[in-house]
C-alpha cells in the first residue's frame, strides 16, 4: 500500500447557536503552503463522512484522490450519524446550509487553506445544497455538482419512482398506481394542517392504495407495517423540504465556476431530463464558466455499470470510475492553481 503523503486530522465543528456538533475528517497535502480546499456534501438520508452505501465509500475514495492531487478535503458525518449530534431527518435545507456555513468557516480559518480557493462538491441532493450555498456565500471559488437533481422536488420524486419501479420489474399499471398514490400524499403534505391530521390522512391514502395495488395488494399486519414505515419517511421535515424545493432558482443565481457531471445510466437523476434544465438555468445566470458533461456508461454513484439499476450498486466492485476522479481533480486544479 502506498503511503498517504498527506495529513489526516479528525475534527469536531460546533455550532454555538444550535448546539450541534459535526464530526469529520480533514485531509490536507503536506505541501508547506496554503492550498485549495473543498467540502464534500452527501445526498439524501443520514450519511456518514464517507457517504457509505452498498459496500462502497465514495467520499473516502474521492477525498483520497483529491488530497493526493494537492487539494485539501473536509468531509463530515451528517447530523445524527457517527459522532455528530442532531437528526438530519428533522432538518430543512436551511438547516443543512447552516452546517455548510459552519464547515466553510472552519476551512477559511485553517492555517493550511487559502480562503480564496474554497469550493464545494455535492452529490445528488447534496449537489442542490452546493448550488444553494453558492447563492449565499459569494466567496466560493467553485462548485462541482454530481448527479444533481434540477427539476422541482415533487417532479424529481415522481420521475425517480417511475424509473426505479420499471427497473425493478413493475408493470405500467403499477407505475401509474404508484404515481396516483404519491400525488395524493404530496397534496396532503402541502396543506397547512396539524401534524396529527396530516399523519391520519397520509396513512389512509397509503392504506387505500396498497390494498388495491395491481396484482400485488397488501393486507393484514403487513399493511399496517408498510403504511407506518412509508408515512414515517414522507412526514419528516427533510423529505418535505426536498419535495418543495425548486433547484433551478438556485442555478439562476450561481456565478462561480461550475462543473456538473451526470451518469449516462443514472436512473435516479437521468441526464436527459436534468442536463437541459441545468444548462438553461446557468445560462440565464450569465455564468461564463460552466462545464456540463454526461459520463458514458456510469450510474448515479459514478460506477461503471451495465444498466444503471440500483441493484447493481453493491454488485459492482468499482467505487467510483477513475475517469471521474481525474476529471474532477483536473478541473479543480485548473480553476485554483
Amino acid at each position: 500500500m502506498q503511503p498517504l503523503r498527506y495529513t489526516v486530522e479528525e475534527v469536531v465543528l460546533e455550532s454555538e447557536d444550535e448546539g450541534v456538533r459535526l464530526a469529520g475528517t480533514f485531509t490536507r497535502p503536506q505541501s508547506g503552503r496554503r492550498t485549495a480546499a473543498v467540502l464534500l456534501i452527501p445526498g439524501s438520508g443520514a450519511q456518514d463522512r464517507d457517504e457509505q452505501l452498498c459496500g462502497h465509500r465514495p467520499f473516502l475514495v474521492l477525498a483520497n484522490h483529491l488530497t493526493r492531487c494537492g487539494v485539501a478535503v473536509l468531509r463530515l458525518d451528517d447530523r445524527g450519524v457517527g459522532e455528530s449530534t442532531g437528526d438530519k431527518d428533522q432538518c430543512t435545507h436551511d438547516d443543512l446550509l447552516r452546517d455548510v456555513r459552519l464547515a466553510l468557516n472552519f476551512l477559511a480559518a485553517h492555517e493550511d487553506v487559502d480562503a480564496t480557493r474554497i469550493g464545494l462538491i455535492g452529490h445528488s441532493e447534496g449537489a442542490v445544497l452546493a448550488a444553494a450555498a453558492a447563492t449565499r456565500y459569494e466567496h466560493l471559488a467553485l462548485i462541482v455538482l454530481m448527479g444533481c437533481p434540477t427539476l422541482p422536488g415533487e417532479q424529481t420524486i415522481h420521475e425517480q419512482s417511475a424509473l426505479i419501479s420499471r427497473h425493478s420489474g413493475a408493470t405500467e399499471a403499477q407505475v401509474a398506481h404508484e404515481r396516483r398514490m404519491n400525488e395524493e400524499v404530496f397534496a396532503v403534505l402541502k396543506r397547512p394542517i396539524s401534524p396529527d391530521t396530516t399523519r391520519k390522512q397520509v396513512l389512509s391514502i397509503l392504506a387505500s392504495h396498497l390494498k388495491s395495488w395491481p396484482d400485488q395488494s397488501v393486507e393484514g399486519d403487513d399493511l399496517a407495517t408498510h403504511i407506518n414505515v412509508m408515512a414515517d419517511a414522507v412526514l419528516t421535515p427533510a423529505f418535505r423540504s426536498f419535495l418543495n424545493c425548486a433547484p433551478a432558482l438556485y442555478f439562476r443565481q450561481v456565478r462561480c465556476p461550475v462543473l456538473a457531471l451526470f451518469g449516462e445510466l443514472d436512473i435516479q437523476v437521468p441526464p436527459a431530463l436534468h442536463m437541459h434544465v441545468l444548462t438553461e438555468a446557468l445560462s440565464a445566470a450569465g455564468n461564463p464558466d460552466v462545464t456540463i458533461e454526461e459520463c458514458r456508461g456510469l450510474n448515479h454513484l459514478f460506477q461503471t455499470a451495465k444498466t444503471g439499476a440500483m441493484s447493481e450498486y453493491e454488485e459492482i466492485e468499482e467505487t467510483m470510475a477513475p475517469s471521474v476522479l481525474e476529471r474532477i481533480s483536473n478541473w479543480i486544479r485548473s480553476r485554483t492553481s
